[in-house]
């Protein structure tokens, strides 16, 4: 007897139950109750389930038969799972009247049965997958043994010398209309789809046997990307694919109407890299969301100034120069000189190509350039004091967007 089918019978009774508005019982393979509608019935013995029992079919009982037996009127019917008897099934009432669809309720129990031990399956597979990424997050190889890890991972199938990107998923917004709602979501206030369906979406893309995903809750993923054929070579090659697959799961999301921001890692080519770009991917959904909350995916390789200032510290930019950026904001037109400047440096100081880029008149952006230096009393002739501005402003916005988000 499967000690998980005694644990699920009263649920399945009780909601079988509810649905035919009739008592509805269910017994063991020695005929012993053990869910019910009735609950004091359960651990009571059941007569008319040994016959079932003994020769796999259904019995009937009448009103006379039932009184001689000292049970309800009904009808019995073996509970199968995968094709073998491990109880029963009994449903009260005129055998004549229940008959005709005792056999669709019996279906729908043994189906039930067999989604809920698929579900505590996939819990305790999906366990299993987040002890693993996270012990991979938080290796230390002075501390923890890596022969430990790698037998971990082989025994889910995992080579972790195979080399592998993270790509990390975040839940942003849901739209109108969530599809992905289900029954195990009727009890959930916030209306939000179920992990599992975003992840299975994520799984959908990230196919490949060694690709690692799983959820860390109801709001967070994590893919340990494999890229087998990886060579230093071509790794933009490899980074260009992991970067589509992941505009690939975003745009299956949307069109499920719930919005996601990804964040990408670089390239771990040895087991003891794989904490590295773990932690860029998170970094590079932090920055990202910071810098541009309306993109959807950030690449740390993009970010690479920011994550430097963001671990250097904001002491590192001069407080001086901080406090005339926090003045010259506050006036008309203060933010349009910072992004103005921010372009032509980004552009190497070519007025054209900024001016393109800003669509602005060249003698336009000429004045603003010369207004920012006179604001800040920096000479932009000279490099290190054109670059302290710049590392200042990025600096700037990466704490404003902060203090707003948060």
């Amino acid at each position: 007897m499967n000690p998980i089918f005694t644990e699920q019978a009263q649920e399945i009774a009780a909601a079988t139950g509810a649905l035919l508005n009739r008592s509805v019982l269910i017994t063991d393979i020695n005929a012993m109750i053990i869910g019910c509608t009735n609950e004091e019935r359960v651990g009571r013995f059941h007569s008319p389930s040994l016959p079932v029992i003994a020769f796999g079919k259904e019995t009937y009982d009448d009103e006379e038969d039932a009184q001689k037996l000292g049970v309800l009127p009904g009808v019995t019917l073996p509970f199968t799972f995968f094709g073998k008897t491990v109880g029963t099934i009994a449903i009260a009432g005129d055998p004549k009247e229940v008959l005709p669809f005792a056999l669709v309720i019996k279906k729908q129990a043994e189906m039930m049965l067999r989604e809920k031990l698929y579900m505590q399956k996939s819990y305790t597979e999906h366990g299993v997958l987040k002890n693993l990424v996270e012990r991979i997050a938080s290796f230390d190889p002075l501390n923890d043994s890596l022969s430990s890890l790698l037998s971990l991972a082989a025994s889910m199938g995992f080579d972790l010398s195979v080399p592998r990107i993270t790509v990390v998923f975040e839940i942003k917004r849901f739209m109108a209309s969530l599809p992905f709602r289900t029954a195990r979501d009727e009890d959930s206030s916030s209306g939000a789809a179920d992990d599992r369906d975003i992840l299975q979406e994520i799984r959908a893309v990230f196919d490949s046997p060694q690709d690692i995903c799983c959820s860390l809750n109801r709001d967070q993923f994590v893919v340990l990307a494999s890229i087998p054929q990886y060579e230093r070579a071509y790794a933009e090659d490899a980074e260009a694919r992991t970067r589509g697959k992941c505009e690939r799961v975003l745009d299956r999301m949307l069109r499920n109407s719930i919005e996601l921001v990804a964040g990408v890692g670089t390239p771990a080519t040895r087991v003891l890299e794989l904490p590295s770009t773990y932690d860029e991917a998170w970094k590079a959904l932090t920055l990202g969301k910071r810098m541009d909350p309306e993109a959807r995916m950030f690449d740390i390789l993009d970010l690479q100034l920011e994550n430097l200032i963001a671990l250097s510290g904001k002491k590192t930019i001069s407080r001086h120069l901080m406090k005339k950026l926090e003045i010259l904001v506050e006036k008309s037109g203060g933010r349009e000189l910072l992004f103005s400047y921010q372009t032509w440096y980004e552009n190497f100081f070519n007025l054209i190509q900024t001016s393109l880029c800003l669509n602005i008149h060249r003698n336009t952006l000429s004045y603003r350039i010369e207004k920012l230096s006179r604001d800040t009393g920096l000479d932009f002739s000279n490099f290190k004091q054109a670059q302290a501005l710049y590392l200042a402003i990025v600096n700037f916005n990466m704490r404003h967007r902060r203090d707003r988000s948060g």
